[in-house]
């Protein structure tokens, strides 16, 4: 029998993945737990406040030493080198991006401007609530200080009071007495006293309740932060950075991670302190009442009350820490509770979605019409009214500035974000109409940085195990055959070979071949390459244009770049400028126009028309 049961907030959602969910079969204590106790502990935990602690932490680290999206180009108009070089040590910062803005000048960096302070980030993140938490602190502090005086002043008029009834009753002079104030003057001194008593334990407790929000607001952000931060200290990522950048980097980070390790073992600490000082405090007040007692307590008594007040201590000590642990815990609840009410994604499967058997797409045709696209609803567009077609069997490639929407293109194809205007068409179909796991089965993409899973190679490249080995060694073969290819990635691009937890014995390059192999082997009429070739070496990028130019041919093809060299014997390019579609045409058609983005983008790279000509010549042989 189903308990009725009053829920104050609206209930999960009744279905999850085409499941219903057992509402109806909950126990009332775990109803209890999702509409009571996780929403009263949730308020805390916010992704926004750790945002907001890492952008106020990174405005304390030198330019040059933040991650890219906190990288913002400097004016340099207003910018005076020698204010920077006189007043202390400098780091020159040699960012591409600045360098481009800046006209391929060097910035200068102030040292004395950035002082990586972690508890000032913390302070800028949460003023607010610290002041007001100091403002009412000092009224609590300041309504006990008037409690005594309003108390004093109702007493001594209870004293003459008593006194003037006294002198009238037994005919007394009152000459020397001061007269008492009235009924009512006694009557609102005492209910000021009891509203002042009201109040300082309301402010009591709300500082107290504001205490405890903020330490859990601040633990909440600083988990977010860790977690960015331990990531930064991951081998891949130390790889990546220049040599004069790895040591302040891992030594900033290393230290942030430290000093959050050490955080949590001194509040550890302190408390403990202070629970054995409160503890042994007690013990001692009872041993010196003893002694001052002797005379009328007996040895038995003392013993007893000595036995039974150091059990009570030991029940205090280990309730203040169990409750403590329980409120530390409790960030894990409203982690979970932030994410339950996180919106789901789309339907996985749809009835309109076609069937294993029918092959779709059977032709590669993709058309953006008038796509928008913004990754939360406060956030700006960063694809804007973006309108192209890309014909079955097309090579198209993407090209760009830091920030000018390209990847962003590969969010709405495969619905990583849903847009928010204008609609994607492959092969005639609405890709809204599609569920998400048929849309990203029946595409391919290779990332930037590929994923491989524990395993073997053969499990890596088919992980559904849907086709037989031989179309799997065929594609492997490619890679043998090719006379550039060494022995030893012969050797080891082998079916059986082990593959360790996320490929960390194989490089950036053997991951990105591998990538490329699934793809070929999953037969996709579509192909996304995400800047897939921009951490690997020239030998590898070339191996990895000649497997697409030959195996390929009738798959269409959508290629991010960075390197002009890779598109140019594409059928076109598209140049991408602040989220619109800045050009859309043939290389050489917009290589001849001197007046075009991308001839602007050739001529920085020092990339001339005879270079075209000679990469697509030799793509055509």
């Amino acid at each position: 029998m189903s308990i009725t049961f009053w829920k104050p907030s609206p209930a999960p959602p009744a279905i999850f993945k085409n499941q219903p969910l057992p509402w109806s079969n909950a126990g009332l204590l775990s109803k209890l737990l999702i509409h009571w106790v996780a929403p009263s502990v949730k308020v805390a935990w916010s992704r926004d406040l750790g945002d907001e602690l890492e952008t106020s932490f990174m405005n304390r680290v030198p330019p040059s030493l933040r991650p890219k999206k906190y990288k913002s180009p400097k004016n340099t108009d207003n910018y005076s080198l020698h204010e920077s070089t006189s007043s202390s040590e400098t780091t020159p910062l040699l960012d591409n991006a600045q360098r481009r803005h800046c006209n391929s000048r060097c910035i200068w960096e102030n040292g004395k401007k950035y002082d990586q302070s972690l508890f000032k980030a913390i302070y800028l993140t949460i003023w607010k609530q610290w002041w007001w938490m100091i403002i009412v602190k000092l009224a609590a502090i300041g309504i006990r200080i008037c409690i005594p005086q309003v108390m004093r002043i109702l007493i001594t008029q209870i004293s003459l009071s008593h006194q003037w009834h006294r002198a009238l009753k037994h005919g007394e002079p009152t000459d020397l007495l001061t007269p008492p104030k009235s009924v009512g003057y006694m009557i609102s001194i005492g209910t000021g006293m009891w509203a002042l008593f009201m109040v300082a334990a309301v402010l009591l407790y709300y500082n107290y309740w504001r205490a405890r929000l903020m330490g859990k607001m601040v633990g909440s952000a600083l988990t977010a932060l860790i977690l960015r931060k331990a990531s930064r200290l991951s081998g891949k990522s130390r790889i990546e950075m220049t040599n004069g950048r790895i040591t302040t980097m891992v030594s900033v980070d290393s230290a942030f991670v430290s000093c959050m390790m050490m955080g949590g073992f001194s509040q550890g600490a302190w408390l403990g302190l202070r629970l054995s000082l409160a503890s042994n405090s007690l013990i001692l007040a009872v041993i010196i009442s003893g002694i001052m007692f002797r005379g009328s307590v007996s040895a038995a008594e003392f013993g007893v009350v000595l036995n039974y007040i150091m059990l009570t201590v030991s029940i205090i000590n280990g309730f203040v820490g169990d409750a403590t642990l329980v409120e530390q815990l409790m960030n894990t609840v409203e982690r979970v509770q932030y994410y339950t009410e996180l919106p789901p994604e789309a339907s996985p499967t749809t009835p309109s979605d076609p069937g294993p058997l029918q092959i779709w797409p059977d032709k590669g045709a993709i058309s953006f019409s008038q796509v928008k696209l913004r990754y939360r609803p406060e956030l700006p567009l960063v694809l804007n009214d973006i309108t192209f077609s890309v014909q079955p069997g097309e090579k198209v490639g993407v090209i760009g500035r830091t920030g000018a929407g390209k990847s962003s293109i590969a969010q709405a194809l495969f619905r990583t974000v849903e847009i928010c205007g204008g609609t994607i068409h492959i092969h005639g179909v609405d890709l809204k109409t599609l569920g998400l796991d048929t849309l990203r089965q029946r595409l391919s993409i290779i990332p930037q940085d590929a994923f491989l899973f524990g395993g073997t190679v053969r499990d890596n490249i088919d992980p559904t195990s849907s086709f037989p080995d031989d179309r799997l060694n065929d594609a492997l073969n490619l890679i043998h055959r090719d006379c550039h290819c060494s022995p030893t990635l012969r050797d080891k691009l082998r079916l059986d070979t082990i593959v360790a937890n996320e490929g960390s014995n194989f490089s950036a390059g053997e991951k990105q071949l591998l990538a490329l192999l699934r793809a070929l082997v999953k037969g996709s009429k579509v192909l996304l390459l995400d800047e897939a070739t921009s951490s690997v070496d020239p030998e590898t990028d070339a191996l990895i244009q000649r497997i697409i130019q030959t195996e390929f041919m009738d798959v269409t093809l959508i290629s991010i770049a960075h390197r002009l060299q890779t598109v140019a014997y594409y059928d076109r390019i598209l140049v991408m400028e602040e989220g619109r579609v800045a050009e859309y045409d043939e290389p050489l058609i917009l290589f001849d126009n001197p007046n075009s983005v991308f001839r602007s983008l050739c001529d920085k790279k020092n990339v001339t028309r005879e270079e075209l000509l000679r990469i697509r010549a030799n793509a055509a042989k």
